[in-house]
């Protein structure tokens, strides 16, 4: 009987890991599309409103951040306002791997990929769904 119970308590975990990760890929990939429709001269507004939380996400809980791949730039950082304008490649982990450079080199190569790293000395994972001209990248909770 324990044998059981350990088996049926691991297989849960398992599940979780795996929709948090379909999670994780349809909140970035459906504010990507929903971003690809958004004519420039609006796109300051619809950052603001992602801010404010008025833009609906699949996971909001999900912290995000939106990269402008033609040059380089953060368009937004959920928390940190300030970002925005800043370089990607300035997105240093704790082990002081550059996670925003490396979304958008996938992003140049017209690839989405996971990037693993570490912050507050947790491991963790994100998804950076990648269209011209933009990356969006959402951390695995």
């Amino acid at each position: 009987m324990f044998i059981s119970a350990s088996i049926m308590l691991g297989a849960p975990t398992a599940a979780h890991a795996e929709d948090a990760n379909a999670t994780a890929i349809v909140n970035s990939t459906e504010l990507l599309n929903f971003l690809s429709g958004v004519v420039p001269e609006a796109m300051t507004h619809i950052l603001d409103n992602i801010q404010n939380g008025q833009v609906r996400r699949v996971a909001p809980n999900y912290p995000v951040w939106i990269i402008d791949s033609d040059n380089g730039t953060l368009l937004y950082y959920q928390g940190q306002k300030e970002f925005r304008g800043q370089s990607a490649g300035r997105l240093v982990d704790d082990t002081g791997f550059r996670f925003g450079q490396r979304a958008l080199d996938m992003a140049k190569n017209s690839r989405s990929t996971w990037i693993k790293l570490q912050l507050a000395g947790k491991e963790y994972k994100a998804y950076c769904a990648s269209k011209a001209p933009f990356v969006v990248c959402s951390l695995v909770q």
